[in-house]
């Protein structure tokens, strides 16, 4: 059984079903590639088989004569010794195969083997982990240049090949990741930012700077899908994991970067404690002042800014000043209010939000939420049945309703709302506006939570104005949805005097 079972791993290896390779890549691979052959002190030959075949990689490694056919005869010799000779727990065989593959420049060959040879005998991974990494090296030049003349397909393909050799640092991946944001794919620059960030990785003793990189562009990406909570989180832990170093150029880059996304959030009680933060660390920093003093200004505290200023020999400009009775503001001081868990100064800003701009869902979700906190079980259910009377699909707007009626202890009420929310086929969310010439269109989320596909179904959004007349109206058609999966959607609609929105199903 082991004899067939390793039979079928060394397949894999030979170049005839390996993946295709540009000729420049194996080129390159093979340059880079030791001149002088030197034998592992770590990974033993063990049988004769096995160093017959390290004498012939030796010697092709060394002279351009014959080296194509002493290569061939290396090869063979090694899987032959691991197929026939009972040599597939020898790590050094794998090794040598590995070797023997790179100096034929086929890097999925060397791969496969190397993986072998590390599992068979980690204490000697360094020796493979440094001939990895010279390989990738070479391979992303390839790709390098494939980014510089705006080839990114080939970029792509080309860099995948380097990770498959090599992924022992965060720029292995943050490189990736940048190409995939050349290519306009943010999921997939995510995925591998993703996996730059999460890496433990030290350079001098400090986290390896590509680790705060590949977070800062990771965060900048979810702002702009306007997933500003999830950025915080990740720039929180880079400062976190900065500080712990005493790497302040770290700190203080992704604690700038924190404050840029939440200012341009309107989020100003989070911008102002990161830039609080930053000014503290660098007071002499001017430019930081400025900054501090800008989302003072903006979060309706202008005596503060003008202080700041003062002290730097200047004043605040009047374009600067903001609509402290507009939306924006109202919520933005609302949630610093909440975050103090100044419940009912912050119940009174969304109110006013609420008032100002009745078609702004975040103001009257924030507004549900002071009301959860204060238990008013009354206000809580009014606010719930508000948005759900315009997002009938809202899953969070169903389960204030039940706390609602938990908390005027109403059981009946309560049971009913809970089988309201079980009965709902799918759920809609991340529903946000934008302004049309002529109109406006709405882009949002159906999700399928349940555990069976859901049923297709249409979606009628009504365009309303002030006075809640209907505008225009159109249909979204929604296919079946797998389960746990989603289905992103755009609706438009068109007149002019559209203020806001409401959908049902048809």
């Amino acid at each position: 059984m082991a004899t067939q079972f390793w039979k079928g791993a060394v397949l894999v290896l030979l170049p005839a079903v390996a993946v295709a390779q540009d000729a420049d890549i194996r080129q390159r691979v093979i340059d880079v590639q030791p001149v002088r052959f030197e034998s592992s002190d770590c990974f033993k030959t063990g049988h004769f088989s096995v160093r017959g075949a390290t004498a012939a990689l030796k010697t092709a490694s060394e002279s351009e004569a014959n080296r194509e056919r002493l290569l061939g005869d290396a090869r063979t010799s090694l899987v032959r010794a691991i197929e026939e000779r009972d040599q597939e727990k020898n790590a050094g065989a794998w090794f040598y195969l590995g070797r023997t593959y790179l100096n034929m420049g086929d890097v999925v060959g060397a791969d496969s083997a190397f993986t072998r040879a590390e599992v068979l005998a980690p204490e000697c991974a360094a020796e493979v982990t440094d001939l990895r990494r010279r390989t990738w090296l070479a391979i992303a030049e390839v790709a390098n240049l494939h980014v510089q003349e705006q080839r990114v397909d080939s970029a792509v393909v080309t860099y995948r090949l380097a990770l498959r050799m090599y992924r022992g640092e965060p720029r292995a991946y943050s490189n990736m990741g940048t190409i995939f944001e050349l290519a306009e794919e943010p999921d997939s620059a995510l995925t591998y930012f993703r996996f730059a960030a999460n890496m433990d990785t030290r350079v001098d003793g400090k986290p390896d700077p590509e680790i705060g990189r590949a977070t800062r562009r990771m965060a900048q990406l979810f702002a702009e899908g306007d997933n500003i909570d999830s950025a915080g989180v990740y720039l929180e832990r880079v400062i976190v994991s900065a500080q712990a170093a005493n790497d302040s150029a770290g700190r203080d880059a992704a604690t700038s970067a924190l404050g840029r996304i939440m200012f341009q959030a309107q989020r100003y009680p989070e911008a102002l404690s990161a830039f609080k933060r930053l000014a503290e660390w660098r007071p002499r920093d001017d430019a930081a002042k400025r900054n501090l003093a800008s989302i003072y200004q903006a979060a309706g505290h202008s005596d503060s800014a003008q202080a700041i200023l003062t002290a730097l020999g200047e004043t605040v400009p009047v374009a600067q000043q903001v609509d402290t009775n507009a939306a924006p503001y109202l919520i933005n001081r609302g949630a610093g209010k909440y975050q103090q868990q100044q419940f009912e100064a912050a119940a009174k800003d969304f109110e006013r939000a609420v008032m100002a701009d009745p078609s702004n869902r975040i103001a009257l979700t924030n507004l549900a939420l002071t009301y959860n906190e204060l238990k008013n079980g009354a206000k809580l259910v009014a606010t719930a049945k508000r948005s759900i009377a315009r997002d009938p699909f809202h899953e969070l707007s169903h389960r204030f309703l039940v706390q609602g009626y938990v908390f005027l202890e109403e059981k009946g009420q309560a049971q009913t709302a809970v089988a309201q929310l079980d009965a709902l086929p799918i759920f809609v969310d991340s529903l946000t506006a934008t302004p049309l010439q002529g109109g406006r269109s709405v882009r949002g989320v159906a999700l399928n939570k349940r555990k069976s596909a859901s049923a297709a179904m249409v979606l009628v959004f009504e365009f309303v104005g002030a006075d809640g007349a209907v505008i225009s109206s159109n249909e979204v058609a929604l296919e079946s949805i797998p389960a746990g999966g989603s289905s992103v959607f755009t609706v438009e609609g068109g007149g002019s005097g559209i203020v806001d929105w409401r959908y049902r199903k048809k």
